[in-house]
C-alpha cells in the first residue's frame, strides 16, 4: 500500500503533490489514491477532479485518465453526483414510505408512543441541523474572509524573441492553504511588444487576477560575411560591384536587414569598403572588404606565346657600360627590367593555362621570365596567384592574382 512519500518520490510537482495530501488527510482509502492518482502524468486541476469523486464515493474509473481535460473531468464527475444523488433521493422516498406504513400500523396501537417517539426524533434531528448549520457556516466565513494574495519577483520580465516563458518562475510569493488554487497562463514569445498576462488565485469562494507585464526584445545582431577579405582591381578596366561579394545577410528575426555598403574611391591605392547590416531593432553588424587598386600598365610588348619569355634589348642597354654619348659623355642610364601584369577573374572550369597567361601584359628590360602558377585550381572557387619569375636570378619580379567564380 502506497503512501504519501511514495508519491514524491516519483515526482510529483507541487501542486499535484498538494491534492495527493488531501486525498490522504480526507480519509480516503489509501487503495483508491494508488490506484487512481498514481500517474505523475496528471496535473493538479485533474487530480483535483478525481479527489473529489473519490470524497464524493463516485466510480472515478469513468473519467480517471490522463488524455481527458479537467473540464470534461468536471462534468462527468458532476453528472455522476446528480445520478448519485437521484438514487439515494429515491431510496430515501422508499424507506420514507415503508416507515410510514409501519408508523401508521404503530399508530393504530400506541397512538400515544408513537407520537412521543416522533417528538424526540424531530428535536435530536433540530439539534444536528442547528449544528450542522453553525459549523458549515463557520467554515465558509473562514474560507471567504481568507486574504489571497499573489506577487511577482519582477513588475516587467524581459524576454528574448522566442525564449521559453515559466509562469511559476515568475511567482514570488502567494495565500496557502489546502483549498488554494492556481491558475497559470500561457505565453509564447514569437513577436516583439509589450504583452500581459492574467494570473488567477481562488479558494473556491473567491478569486482574485494579477496581470504581469511581458516585454519581448530581440538583441541579436544580424549576421553578414563576405566571400572575400580583399580584392584587387585595374583602374579603368575593373568592374566593382559590392553585392556581389556578399556571401550571406541573415537575421534571427527580419527576413530582410538592410544593408548599407561603403563608396569605392577609385583614385585611392588601398582602403576598406564598409558593409553595415541593421535589423529593425537596431542590432547592427559590420563586414570590411580590402580593396588594392592598381594602375592599368601603360608598355603592353606582344608575348611570344612561350615561356619563358624575353625582351629584346634596348639601345641603350647594348652600348658599353664604359661609352659616352654625343651629348653629355655621360654613361646612359638602363632603365630597371619590370613586368607587367593585372587581376583576372575566370569562370569555374577554364583552363589553368589561359586563365595565368591572361594576366601577363608584358615586360621592359632585357631578361627572361617564365610564368608560374602552382597554387591555380580553376575548378574551385577562390583567388589564387600567378608568378612573374626572374630566369636568370630566380627572383619574383611580380605577382597577378586569378578569381576563380562559380
Amino acid at each position: 500500500m502506497m503512501d504519501i512519500n511514495d508519491f514524491k518520490r516519483k515526482g510529483f510537482l507541487p501542486f499535484c503533490m498538494e491534492e495527493i495530501r488531501l486525498a490522504f488527510s480526507r480519509g480516503i482509502d489509501p487503495k483508491l489514491i494508488g490506484q487512481y492518482m498514481n500517474d505523475t502524468a496528471f496535473d493538479n486541476l485533474q487530480l483535483r477532479q478525481i479527489r473529489l469523486g473519490l470524497e464524493q464515493d463516485l466510480d472515478v474509473s469513468a473519467y480517471a485518465r490522463t488524455s481527458m481535460p479537467y473540464e470534461e473531468m468536471e462534468k462527468i464527475r458532476e453528472r455522476l453526483l446528480k445520478e448519485k444523488s437521484e438514487r439515494d433521493l429515491a431510496g430515501e422516498e422508499e424507506k420514507h414510505l415503508e416507515q410510514q406504513q409501519i408508523r401508521t400500523e404503530v399508530n393504530r396501537r400506541k397512538l400515544h408512543n408513537t407520537l412521543s417517539f416522533l417528538r424526540i426524533v424531530l428535536a435530536i434531528g433540530l439539534i444536528g441541523v442547528v449544528a450542522g448549520v453553525f459549523l458549515f457556516g463557520r467554515e465558509i466565513y473562514r474560507i471567504y474572509n481568507e486574504d489571497l494574495y499573489i506577487t511577482f519577483r519582477k513588475d516587467e520580465v524581459i524576454l528574448e524573441y522566442r525564449e521559453s516563458f515559466v509562469p511559476e518562475d515568475q511567482i514570488k510569493e502567494h495565500s496557502e492553504g489546502s483549498n488554494i488554487m492556481i491558475i497559470y497562463p500561457s505565453f509564447t514569445a514569437d513577436e516583439l511588444g509589450d504583452f500581459t498576462v492574467t494570473y488567477q488565485l481562488s479558494n473556491g469562494l473567491k478569486t482574485i487576477r494579477e496581470d504581469l507585464k511581458i516585454r519581448v526584445i530581440d538583441s541579436t545582431p544580424p549576421v553578414i560575411r563576405l566571400k572575400e577579405e580583399e580584392i584587387r582591381l585595374i583602374r579603368d578596366s575593373d568592374e566593382f560591384v559590392p553585392k556581389e561579394l556578399i556571401d550571406e545577410v541573415s537575421d534571427n528575426y527580419d527576413q530582410d536587414p538592410d544593408v548599407t555598403i561603403g563608396e569605392l574611391d577609385w583614385n585611392l591605392d588601398e582602403q576598406d569598403i564598409h558593409y553595415l547590416v541593421e535589423d529593425s531593432s537596431g542590432n547592427r553588424s559590420e563586414a570590411v572588404l580590402h580593396v588594392f587598386v592598381e594602375d592599368k600598365p601603360k608598355e603592353k610588348p606582344k608575348l611570344s606565346g612561350s615561356t619563358p619569355a624575353s625582351a629584346p634589348p634596348s639601345e641603350s642597354s647594348s652600348s658599353a657600360p664604359d661609352s659616352q654619348n654625343s651629348v653629355g659623355g655621360n654613361t646612359p642610364q638602363i632603365e630597371p627590367a619590370k613586368v607587367y601584369c593585372h587581376n583576372v577573374t575566370v569562370k569555374i572550369g577554364t583552363d589553368p593555362g589561359t586563365a595565368a597567361y591572361s594576366t601577363y601584359d608584358g615586360l621592359s628590360g632585357n631578361i627572361t621570365i617564365s610564368i608560374q602558377y602552382p597554387e591555380l585550381n580553376t575548378s574551385s572557387p577562390g583567388t589564387y596567384p600567378v608568378y612573374y619569375i626572374n630566369q636568370a636570378t630566380g627572383e619574383t619580379m611580380a605577382v597577378a592574382y586569378v578569381t576563380v567564380t562559380e
